[in-house]
């Protein structure tokens, strides 16, 4: 393990305090140079038997490896405000992923970074506001990982990528660094301008565009992403299969859709959030449609929020 980490940042960064695990009654923490075991001495993150659910997990002590990542970032490079936590567990997750690649190749690597995806929430921004000590949500240690790794296909080059994350530890060991840090350097060190995609993943909760393209005709048809998906389930036929590569949205709890395809309207709203038909019209004839936020139908009138301007004394 500790030849994994040695190899892609140097030398482990505490040699006169040696390495040594502490057993506790708690799963694991990451102290300098002692770091704190929980684990049972099992392989993956007990008591779950496959942490990451693509039969990877089982061949190493979950605990253990992401614990002394920390003594590379956490422990030697040290965010300076809790809101750049990512910086300790995103990186640290990371680690995980190339040990896994270290030890096992690339294709486990893959399929152990992208099963962190369903870890991922996104309730918000893996950065939170700073001066209030708050961390951020668990999406810093899976979005953070994630996001290094899509950074590592953004350079498109591994040689290159390693060299990077090399030097970005040795630059910043022993020291307190920001997120700002972090991009600064990869900006100068990569040649490419690389704050859009830092921005984008660490200070965003947004999700993947999902745009939805709605035909009036028998081979209906969605466009998610860009990309062209099967065919969806007519309205009228009351069942739904959702698009490859979409998620299914439940609809919210509340009035029953007066249209054909007996969908769900909200409290807030009557457009039925199955097929999008408005209880204003007098029929329902499109597709069902899988992302409420982004419905299209091509007979409901769209609802108009109706201002009134208040008229004041012409005295005042």
């Amino acid at each position: 393990m500790l030849q994994a980490f040695e190899h892609y940042f140097g030398e482990y960064p505490f040699q006169k305090d040696g390495y040594k695990l502490v057993e506790v009654p708690y799963a694991g923490m990451e102290h300098q140079s002692a770091v704190a075991y929980g684990n049972h001495f099992v392989n993956s993150y007990y008591p779950s038997r496959d942490w990451t659910g693509v039969q990877i997990s089982p061949r190493f002590d979950f605990i253990i490896i992401h614990e002394s990542a920390h003594e590379w970032f956490g422990n030697s490079v040290t965010a300076a405000d809790a809101s750049d936590m990512w910086i300790h567990e995103g990186w640290a997750t990371y680690l995980e992923a190339l040990f896994v690649e270290y030890m096992y190749g690339h294709a486990d690597y893959l399929s152990y970074v992208n099963a962190e995806k369903n870890k991922v929430r996104n309730t918000e921004p893996i950065i939170t506001p700073r001066g209030i000590h708050r961390e951020p949500t668990q999406d810093q240690y899976f979005k953070g990982a994630l996001f290094l790794n899509t950074l590592r296909s953004v350079v498109d080059d591994d040689r290159k990528w390693f060299a990077l994350i090399h030097d970005f530890y040795q630059h910043f060991k022993y020291q307190t660094i920001l997120t700002e840090d972090v991009v600064q350097f990869f900006n100068q060190q990569s040649g490419m301008n690389l704050t859009p995609i830092f921005n984008e993943y660490s200070a965003s909760r947004r999700r993947a565009d999902a745009r939805a393209e709605i035909r009036r005709s028998d081979a209906h048809r969605v466009r998610f992403g860009g990309r062209r998906a099967n065919r969806i389930s007519r309205c009228r036929s009351g069942s739904a299969t959702p698009p490859r590569g979409s998620s299914f949205v439940r609809p919210p709890s509340g009035r029953r859709c007066r249209s054909r395809c007996r969908g769900t309207t909200s409290r807030s709203r009557p457009t039925c959030i199955t097929c999008a038909w408005n209880e204003d019209d007098s029929k329902c004839d499109g597709a069902t449609v899988h992302e409420p936020s982004h419905i299209a139908h091509s007979d409901a009138r769209p609802h108009r929020r109706t201002t009134h301007r208040r008229t004041l004394p012409k005295h005042l």
